[in-house]
C-alpha cells in the first residue's frame, strides 16, 4: 500500500490489488459528521469497484478509542 499526501492530509492510498482508494468528503454519498466515506477504483481504468462506509471511532476523555 503506497498513501498519496501532501504535507497536511492524506489524499489517496494505491492498494496492492490495483485499486485506489479515496476519501469521500459528499453528503450525496453519504458523509456526515461520525462518518467516513472511501470510494475504491480500478487505477486502470477508473471504473468504480466499490464505496465503503465507516463509523469515525471515539474517544473517550483519556484520548484512547473507547472499547480498548
Amino acid at each position: 500500500m503506497v498513501d498519496l499526501h501532501c504535507g497536511n492530509k492524506l489524499h489517496a492510498r494505491l492498494l496492492e490489488n490495483g485499486l485506489v482508494e479515496v476519501a469521500c468528503q459528499s453528503r450525496m454519498c453519504g458523509k456526515k459528521p461520525g462518518m467516513v466515506i472511501r470510494h475504491r477504483f480500478l487505477l486502470e481504468t477508473g471504473e468504480l469497484v466499490e464505496t465503503l462506509r465507516f463509523k469515525e471511532p471515539t474517544h473517550n476523555r483519556k484520548g484512547t478509542q473507547d472499547g480498548t
